[in-house]
């Protein structure tokens, strides 16, 4: 038997270092239940996001461009005039992302999963 140490509760398993309810818990402020999946509960998510995440106004104006084309992108996708493919390597079962090779060409979009789009952008930085 082991002590949570989040609560000094003496009901924990084999290798649990917290109990149950405390593994529940916001690890920043104990206080609100995590996000499914997640460390964090929403407030203090949000409230670390607004302190780290620069402003639209505060991009340089090449991060403004990007950001705009996947917005236009994310809007295609959102009313259907875009369709979610597979990843664009053959055989691939991994679920696919939405890249944007050049963000002066929004609508011009390769599906790929994180493993093949790394591979694809090292490619091109090597030969470039």
């Amino acid at each position: 038997m082991r002590i949570c140490s989040g609560c000094n509760a003496a009901t924990l398993e084999k290798h649990a270092k917290l109990c149950s309810t405390c593994r529940k818990l916001c690890q920043k402020c104990k206080k609100n239940e995590n996000r499914p999946g997640q460390r964090t509960c929403r407030d203090c998510h949000a409230l670390r996001m607004r302190r780290t995440r620069p402003r639209y106004s505060e991009l340089t104006v090449e991060q403004k461009k990007v950001e705009r084309a996947k917005s236009l992108a994310r809007y295609y996708l959102k009313t259907g005039l875009i369709e979610r493919k597979d990843c664009a390597v053959e055989g691939c079962g991994r679920p696919a992302e939405m890249h944007q090779p050049n963000p002066v060409l929004p609508l011009r979009i390769v599906w790929a999963c994180k493993f093949h789009w790394r591979r694809m952008r090292q490619r091109a930085i090597e030969n470039s």
